[in-house]
């Protein structure tokens, strides 16, 4: 694997490859291959060339959705750190009216609050701070246009509003600096289909207008960096999807083209996957194209502006659940490629620190480590208690659900048996925050929950 290197072009000519790749030895910069940046992901800065790590995804699968095989549906990422698929269109339910839950400790399934009005489907969520804002869809037959919000931290699911436009569904959620952007989407049977955009700011609880998009379109994949929100796919024409990207400034209100996807689709997942080199993702997954469903990746380097091909999940879906966890691992769930589907699938990329490297020639590590915080929920003080086989190199971290590094606890080589570490975190915030363990090739996790 790669670390992240920063070269100057002053160095000599033993860098003309990378260089060149980057476009840095020439008056017109060069767009690297697919095969250029699968096998060194380079992006450019002025007169400096940065090699990232390596992008493969390892998917595999995880215990399907027990509830309800759902379609149309929404997957969020909590700050509780939990995969929330919020409603969708089922089999049992027209349009199913709770939010199901996946521990990624347990990889075990549970049903949580049940939405104000009713069910609904065609619609979407995200996440901002403790809260997901749920939007409105399709309701049964009729259309439902109740904007409501999960409190995670308070348990509860409210009615908070009403949708900036009456009858819309097959729109997009995007979130950034405190506001919802949404675009596009159709009424009228998803016939009739719009430009739309607005805002929602979560402090005034009020929509704004946004300068419309440059094209009609439905069911786009969204996700915001910085200033920007990316806009990929979708369709026109149901069901021919659309390989284009749209980049809106927010600051500017504006629009402008980016480079094409490798594929076209429609009713794809739009994630947002943070890259251990600083250097944020968007990605595109699943969807469908006419009568295909796919089971595609793609990944715009938001930095070096290019799109690549990544290592495809197991079962082509669209209209599914989908999100991105906050230290990168990605997620696909249930959807629908000709039947309604309850499957979920882990992808793990290949960047995501896995522990420090054994020494060669030592036994491999099994058995696990059984983190444990106690007490847990707590206020102040806590211990972390966890034991390893061998003696090896540890690593015990603390993160916040946003996947910022909070303290370093211990680092460096402990020997075979039980270990404890005192914590004293009366300084931080109430919230959830992250514990992760990495000893010899092993990682482990597990979540702590800070009272007031």
């Amino acid at each position: 694997m790669l670390d992240i290197i920063t070269y100057n072009k002053e160095v000599g000519m033993k860098l003309f490859c990378l260089l060149s790749i980057c476009g840095l030895m020439f008056a017109t910069p060069v767009q690297p291959t697919e095969t250029d940046v699968q096998n060194m992901d380079c992006i450019c800065h002025g007169d400096d060339a940065i090699i990232m790590a390596p992008f493969a995804i390892t998917w595999s699968a995880k215990n399907p959705a027990t509830s309800c095989a759902v379609s149309r549906t929404a997957g969020v990422w909590g700050s509780d750190g939990m995969f929330h698929m919020i409603c969708g269109n089922c089999q049992t339910h027209t349009s199913h009216p709770t939010d199901e839950i996946w521990d990624p400790l347990t990889d075990s399934w549970s049903t949580g609050l049940t939405r104000p009005t009713a069910g609904v489907h065609n619609h979407h969520a995200v996440a901002v701070g403790t809260k997901i804002y749920v939007g409105g869809g399709t309701s049964g037959t009729a259309v439902d246009d109740n904007f409501t919000m999960i409190d995670l931290v308070g348990n509860t699911w409210t009615s908070i509003g009403t949708m900036p436009v009456t009858g819309l569904y097959y729109y997009k959620f995007a979130a950034a600096g405190g506001k919802i952007f949404m675009f596009g989407g159709a009424s009228s049977g998803g016939t009739v289909i719009t430009n739309v955009a607005y805002a929602y700011d979560t402090v005034t609880a009020a929509w704004t207008a946004l300068a419309n998009m440059p094209a009609a379109m439905r069911d786009v994949a969204v996700g915001a960096v910085g200033d920007t929100v990316y806009i990929a796919g979708g369709t026109t024409t149901y069901p021919t999807g659309l390989n284009t990207l749209w980049k809106y400034s927010i600051s500017g209100n504006t629009y402008t083209a980016g480079p094409a996807m490798p594929g076209s689709m429609l009713w794809a997942v739009g994630v947002i996957a943070p890259h251990r080199d600083s250097a944020e993702q968007f990605l595109v997954m699943g969807g469908q194209n006419g009568t295909s469903y796919l089971n595609s990746v793609y990944r715009y380097n938001v930095r070096g502006h290019y799109w690549v091909t990544e290592t495809p999940f197991s079962t082509g879906r669209r209209s599914h659940a989908g999100a991105a966890s906050p230290d990168g691992y990605l997620y696909v769930a249930c959807g629908w490629n000709g039947a309604f589907l309850s499957t979920m699938e882990e992808g793990i990329p290949s960047w995501i620190p896995t522990g420090v490297e054994e020494k060669p020639g030592s036994t491999p590590i099994t058995g696990k480590a059984d983190v444990v915080v106690a007490p847990n929920p707590f206020r102040g003080r806590a211990t972390i208690s966890y034991q390893i086989p061998l003696s090896v190199n540890v690593n015990l971290s603390l993160y916040d659900v946003a996947g910022k590094l909070i303290k370093n606890l211990v680092s460096g080589e402990q020997p075979a048996g039980s270990h404890r570490v005192d914590l004293d975190l009366g300084s931080l915030a109430a919230g959830v925050y992250i514990v992760r363990l990495n000893y010899g090739a092993q990682t482990e996790i597990t979540k702590l929950i800070l009272t007031e």
